[in-house]
């Protein structure tokens, strides 16, 4: 079967994935993991690499739940569980995309509009402003304290000090 050349970015990694025949549907057409995907409005890359980043058995429970899901009639004769289990072989096992026990590392754009991390960033920003400010200004005090303070005469002593005299009488 022929396939057009994607421009998503991941397209050559998951195109033995998605190009996979899931089966035929009831008039007797073939069904990729791509157009079932499709067919539940899923980005089929996005969900690829989602899958990739799941154990294997979480990802083969996920993908059958997803064949399962499709309309009544989609496929002529259905096993999900071992559509899935053929399908997820597919997938590349690259330390990329196969993180097992690990979560997946959010996106930058997904750290970006995280509003959480935004204030958190904000009050550590403030924070660091008003150190370096006290900072500034304690060592600006300082200087001038030690620019003002009396000094002796380089090399000589201060005079002894007299005791007072004593009157007898």
């Amino acid at each position: 079967m022929a396939h057009s050349t994607s421009r998503h970015p991941l397209a050559a990694k998951f195109d033995d994935f998605l190009y996979a025949q899931i089966g035929e549907d009831k008039n007797g057409l073939s069904l990729t993991v791509l157009s079932a995907l499709a067919r539940q409005n899923v980005d089929p890359w996005e969900e690829a690499a989602d899958l990739c980043r799941l154990r294997t058995d979480v990802a083969m429970r996920k993908l059958a739940a997803m064949i399962a899901a499709l309309p009544q009639g989609a496929l002529a004769e259905r096993e999900p569980n071992a559509v899935a289990a053929r399908l997820i072989g597919l997938l590349p096992h690259s330390t990329v995309f196969h993180l097992s026990s690990q979560k997946a590392i959010p996106s930058v754009e997904a750290v970006k509009r995280s509003p959480a991390i935004s204030f958190m960033l904000s009050i550590a920003a403030y924070v660091a402003l008003m150190l370096i400010s006290q900072w500034l200004i304690a060592s600006i005090q300082t200087s001038r304290h030690i620019d003002t303070a009396p000094t002796a005469a380089a090399g000589s002593a201060p005079p002894p000090a007299q005791a007072p005299e004593r009157v007898l009488e």
